[in-house]
């Protein structure tokens, strides 16, 4: 044990532990919305977005992390300049939780409102996302 090696353990080196509290897994979530680079936005969601992860909503069906990060762009392109924020406190009840979030244009005025419904695995990492929009 003196090396840090410990036999019979596997740990995956490409792949950070997920945040240790929800809201921060949330916010992580939110922060890959928000991010213009690729890689660093896969390197988000490798921390809170587990690798087959699902995101439904009323324009899209997106499973795996890299599906997520081609919507975002697609996002981004269609509304640049925003920026994805909760917008109130997370619940939970066992794996599954809840929170709003809106989206705010440059200036800060939100133009858009709604609510996530989603889901964890085992490790702690977004399982499943749908997403319900309030108002544009």
């Amino acid at each position: 044990l003196a090396s840090g090696v410990v036999p019979g353990l596997s740990v995956d080196v490409d792949e950070a532990p997920p945040p240790t509290s929800l809201e921060a897994v949330v916010d992580g979530y939110a922060d890959a919305w928000n991010d213009p680079d690729a890689l660093s936005r896969l390197e988000t969601l490798g921390r809170v977005w587990a690798a087959s992860g699902r995101y439904r909503d009323p324009t899209a069906h997106v499973r795996g992390r890299e599906a997520l990060s081609e919507h975002i762009v697609g996002y981004q392109a269609q509304l640049p300049g925003t920026t994805i924020r909760r917008s109130g406190p997370v619940q939970r009840t066992g794996a599954q939780f809840y929170f709003p979030w809106e989206i705010a244009d440059g200036a800060g005025n939100v133009v858009a409102t709604g609510r996530d419904a989603g889901e964890l695995d085992v490790d702690g990492r977004i399982l499943e996302i749908r997403g319900f929009f309030d108002r544009p």
